[in-house]
């Protein structure tokens, strides 16, 4: 397993945040090598589930992903499900400039065939990845306002 974490101070409320994050599909606007988001369909408690594809070093994963805990304008919490297995959290909190926005990934990658060095180098650009999905988020979200 590879856990990535990292956090960005966001000049905007809150809710806003949570609420872009929240509505799924719009996170291809910010994660660089999140290519779709289909069937997805949020409950009444909040949960959703969805087909995600994504595309990484040229390998194409799908999957399905599933929320497993929503508390408005906290926490989502999602196990992600495919070619690349991961339980994915974004933490919100208020912050004397706007929210505080945390994101944990922690991966388990495995590519049949391909072997360990592959994985890790698929790993390490996750890292790089939250980075960007981040600094992506702000922008938007800033500029929006």
């Amino acid at each position: 397993m590879a856990i990535i974490s990292e956090e960005i101070v966001i000049n905007v409320p809150v809710s806003d945040v949570f609420e872009f994050v929240a509505e799924t599909p719009r996170l291809v606007e910010v994660w660089p090598s999140l290519t779709a988001i289909k069937d997805w369909e949020r409950d009444e408690s909040g949960l959703c589930e969805f087909i995600f594809e994504y595309q990484v070093v040229g390998f194409k994963f799908k999957g399905k992903n599933r929320d497993i805990e929503f508390v408005p304008n906290k926490k989502i919490v999602t196990e992600s499900g495919g070619g690349m297995e991961a339980l994915l959290t974004w933490d919100f909190e208020e912050h004397p400039r706007g929210a505080l926005v945390r994101f944990t990934g922690d991966y388990k990658i495995e590519i049949p065939l391909i072997g360990k060095v592959v994985s890790e180098r698929v790993a390490m650009l996750n890292g790089l990845e939250v980075g960007a999905l981040l600094k992506n988020l702000k922008t938007k979200l800033e500029n929006e306002q």
